[in-house]
């Protein structure tokens, strides 16, 4: 029985790892005229965030910040600029865990939106720093309201 119980943690990692990277191969596929005028949701930011506020004891930081690693080099992005953000926002909600438990559904969404937006800016302004181009202004936003719209989804998922 003890077993069982140890093993848990373990799975937990495991499923998580295979949602984030199911969530990458999904967004590597050929959607073809969708793909460029279609903003999805940020899987792995919306999972990170649930699993971290919800089990925090299950998701080690180093988990994270391989798998945000992969997600940047496949993804071709500014290869560890978002890892780095997704780990101090993860860090800075698996601090607030305990805090959001006991408060409504709507406060924990308000502080994962808040984290996100603080995470956009902030990637924003280094790209603009190391003078990589930026991306559109439209795509951006849309990119960060389906994101914002798409965590009590993610979090009813995760919880059945």
């Amino acid at each position: 029985m003890s077993n069982t119980n140890n093993l848990r943690p373990g799975l937990e990692s495991l499923g998580y790892t295979m949602l984030i990277l199911g969530g990458i191969y999904g967004l590597l596929l050929p959607f073809g005229f969708l793909a460029s005028n279609l903003a999805l949701p940020d899987f792995c930011f919306l999972l990170t965030a649930a699993w971290v506020l919800r089990r925090p004891e299950q998701l080690p930081l180093v988990l994270v910040a391989v798998l945000a690693l992969v997600a940047d080099i496949l993804l071709e992005r500014p290869v560890g600029l978002w890892a780095m953000l997704l780990i101090l926002g993860s860090e800075f909600l698996r601090s607030q865990g305990e805090r959001l438990r006991d408060e409504i559904f709507l406060a924990e969404w308000a502080t994962v939106a808040g984290v996100l937006l603080v995470m956009a800016v902030l990637n924003l302004i280094l790209l603009a720093v190391a003078l990589a181009p930026l991306p559109d202004t439209w795509l951006y936003l849309t990119y960060l309201g389906a994101t914002i719209a798409a965590y009590p989804l993610i979090v009813a998922f995760l919880h059945w």
